[in-house]
This record gives structure tokens, sequence and C-alpha cells, in this order.
């Protein structure tokens, strides 16, 4: 079954679940694989609520079942198990993929006005950091420029930046 994959996603026409689904597990598991903060619960959390939307596979199950405490050795087999099941691409292979499937992931945040552009900006600086895919290093760059800037046109300037980096990041 195919599914309307987001802008810029990496999420592929053999994907066995709808859209919304299988975005919102493979959105939280790259980001749990460049280990943001809290991303074990919003991959446990997406399982959830995959579930609550008729999705449902053996591992889909248990990894739902799973303690937010539960360590990256306990999750990483059920995520690869639930991915295969459900046909979803497992974000990645390498690092800078991945980077990049997690930036998408904060981008898109951005532009729906739930995480604002400073916040990106350290997210990426401490996520990605200076050594990190070239193509992301606006958005890691970003974090030092509001270090310097202190006047709310500067400010302004920076979100509208943020923003175009963003659509062009998704687009």
């Amino acid at each position: 079954m195919a599914i309307p994959a987001r802008v810029g996603s990496t999420l592929g026409q053999n994907v066995l679940v709808s859209g919304t689904a299988a975005q919102a597990l493979f959105d939280a598991v790259a980001l749990w694989e460049i280990r943001s903060p809290r991303a074990a619960d919003e991959v446990i959390a997406a399982a959830v609520d995959a579930l609550v939307a008729g999705v449902d596979s053996p591992s889909l199950r248990e990894l739902a079942g799973v303690p937010a405490s539960a360590d990256y050795w306990t999750l990483r087999p059920l995520v690869e198990a639930t991915l295969g099941e459900l046909r979803i691409p497992y974000p990645g292979p390498g690092r800078e993929d991945l980077e990049i499937a997690a930036t998408r992931v904060m981008c898109a945040r951005l532009l729906e006005g739930s995480l604002t552009a400073r916040d990106l900006g350290a997210w990426a600086h401490s996520t990605i950091g200076h050594e990190g895919a070239s193509r992301l290093q606006p958005f890691v760059e970003l974090d030092d420029i509001y270090d310097l800037s202190d006047d709310d046109a500067a400010v302004e300037a920076l979100e509208d930046a943020a923003r175009r980096e963003a659509m062009t990041l998704l687009g």
C-alpha cells in the first residue's frame, strides 16, 4: 500500500501502513537513533498512536508496551522488527543520512510552529555539531549566531533565515 510521504521524507512507496502512522514512526526513530532527548518516549508514543490508528504487528504491540526507561539495546531489536514488519525504511543507513533525516523532522517542527528557530539551532549544534553533515551546517551555525545577536531585528532575520533553510531542506 502506497503512502503519501511528507515533502522531503525518505519514505517510499512500499510502506505497508498509512502515511501519518508511518511518518510518525520513521520520524521518531530518526530522532531516537541520533540520540535526541526524550526520543525513546517518542518512539513508544508513535507505536501506541499507530496501534490506536489501527496499524498492527506483533513487534509494534511489544514496542508500544515497553517502558520509557528502556535502554537503546532493549528498544533496538523491537524498532528494527517493527519497521521491517511494516515495511518502513530504517533511517540512515550512514551517519550523515541519519543526521539529515532527524534534521528534517526538526525542520518540520519549526515550520509547524512547535519549535523555535533558536531551539532548532541549539538542537543542531548539540546533536549534529560542526563536524556533522556539511548540508546541515547552516542549522548548527544558527546557534552560534544567536549567541552573538542581541537586537530584535537580527533575531527576526535569523528566524526568517532558519525557516528558509528548513524549507530548502524539506523541499
